[in-house]
């Protein structure tokens, strides 16, 4: 094993634990958000992160006391990158809802030259950390800072897995956190759950997105349809307990502490987000199977949970044509099955098929993915994350 070489003009700098100066933690949200840190606020989609971030900000725009906070409520600006709704049709309405002070929120459009300008370019990567720095620097007002989602910061075919990677956009967060004193909340998707045991490993790839936030929340909706925000992670002493709260067509609202600590600290149960998430997809009309498949992994659900969301909703695919894919509809909007239609012991779908050789003589009973294909030629047949519900091709009587 070869020693790295130190150049000769360098050496470790140390000072004695007794001349650090203690610094004193001057909480956001008590236990859950400080001035000067990065959190993260991880959970499913349709958990309610983007309610809960804007709440936040809304209430520290009136300077109204957060459920369970122990310490004066704090009053400022707060700054939003939110990659994924716009400000017109989603966050004005939502913080109107909130009763927020709009002229203490500030919505980032993108980037222009410094001075003014009409031309604004859209978008906010990891290289543009320096002018959020500087943009601090000159606003002092602001307090809360929400980037919603992390990951969009990352530039383009970043490798999340590598600690490395992670590390280049976290702990310049960090570092701008602790250099404006301003609380950053960083949302986050979860990873599916059958790819990782615990929530801390669904947060993503790399455990740098564990490990540098000071602290981790989680918004969760459970079995009961009840949501919370827990806390998975305080670096500075024990997790507060839960805090409950609902989002209806009204809007968002605190339900109260839970009395239980740390209730919600194990991985949530996702069938019921799983779901409510499928019957918003097919609340329009019947959609293909296929394309189901792919906006469900992009919302962060496997092909098994969207299965389990199939089965408990009720609904039996049905074939569209001869060369068309399967079609999913909720039990109301699909048409009424045929006498043949038949379901196992387990609930996955069958459907009966008469087919026959060129000679004329019946074939043997084989199996067929649902995407058409015989099960043995199927492209996915073979993956145990792909699925397959079988239609058996029956000899004729």
């Amino acid at each position: 094993m070869t020693t790295p070489k130190t150049p000769a003009n360098l050496e470790l700098a140390t000072i004695d634990l007794g001349n650090v100066e203690r610094e004193e933690l001057t909480p956001l949200w008590s236990d859950r958000i400080f001035l000067g840190k990065l959190s993260i606020l991880c959970g499913h989609a349709a958990a309610g992160k983007s309610w809960l971030a804007l709440a936040i900000a809304a209430a520290h725009s009136r300077g109204e006391l957060l459920p369970d906070h122990h310490a004066d409520a704090l009053q400022g600006h707060s700054l939003i990158l939110n990659f994924e709704d716009s400000a017109g049709d989603i966050l004005r309405p939502r913080a109107e809802a909130l009763k927020a002070d709009l002229s203490r929120l500030h919505i980032v459009r993108g980037l222009r030259q410094k001075g003014g300008g009409d031309r604004i370019e859209p978008g906010f990567g990891e290289k543009d950390l320096p002018t959020l720095d500087s943009f601090l620097e000159s606003h002092p007002e602001i307090r809360f800072v929400n980037l919603d989602p992390i990951t969009a910061v990352f530039r383009a075919g970043a490798k999340l897995a590598r600690d490395n990677a992670v590390r280049g956009v976290l702990q310049p967060l960090a570092d701008i956190a602790q250099k404006h004193r301003v609380a950053i909340l960083a949302n986050a998707h979860l990873r599916k759950a059958a790819e990782a045991s615990t929530i801390l490993h669904q947060l993503a790839h790399s455990i740098a997105f564990g490990a540098l936030p000071r602290t981790i929340l989680l918004a969760a909706e459970h079995e009961n349809g009840q949501r919370s925000i827990s806390v998975l992670k305080n670096s500075y002493g024990l997790p507060p307990p839960p805090v409950g709260f609902s989002i209806t067509d009204n809007g968002f609202e605190w339900n109260g502490v839970e009395a239980n600590r740390g209730k919600y600290a194990t991985p949530p149960r996702t069938l019921s987000a799983a779901a409510t998430w499928l019957q918003r997809a097919l609340a329009n009309g019947p959609r293909d199977a296929a394309e189901l498949l792919k906006l469900c992994e992009a919302a962060g659900l496997s092909s098994f949970q969207l299965d389990r969301a199939k089965t408990r909703l009720g609904i039996k695919p049905e074939k569209a044509g001869f060369k068309s894919g399967w079609i999913w509809a909720l039990p109301s909007q699909s048409s009424q099955p045929s006498e043949q239609d038949s379901a196992t012991e387990d609930g996955e779908h069958f459907s009966a098929a008469n087919s026959t050789t060129e000679d004329g003589e019946g074939r043997e009973e084989r199996g067929r993915c649902e995407c058409g294909d015989i099960l043995e030629n199927c492209a996915n047949g073979g993956s145990n994350w792909h699925r397959h519900w079988l239609r058996l091709e029956r000899p004729k009587p």
